[in-house]
């Protein structure tokens, strides 16, 4: 019986793939939550000037984790690829 390409991909244990899966998970919960916050902030009967800060927090909460994530995965693939070159010659 024939798998899907999704299911062969994962059993077959790349590094990358699972990565990119486990990261994009991450991310897309993070995103949920700060959505999430910002909906319940605009339902609530906060000043709008008080509005105004959380709003301007949420923002900036997902720029700041946008940028961690990328800088995590870039940092993770570049060190492998430095053990990789370092130990197999």
């Amino acid at each position: 019986m024939k798998k899907l390409w999704l299911v062969e991909i994962w059993e077959e244990e790349r590094e990358v793939f699972k990565s990119i899966i486990g990261h994009l998970a991450i991310y897309l919960l993070l995103i949920g939550a700060l959505v999430i916050s910002n909906y319940i902030i605009s339902m609530s009967n906060l000043p709008e000037d008080k509005k105004a800060i959380f709003e301007k927090i949420d923002f900036w909460s997902i720029i700041i984790i946008f940028t961690i994530m990328i800088t995590y995965s870039i940092s993770k693939v570049a060190l492998i690829s430095i053990k990789k070159i370092m130990y197999d010659k």
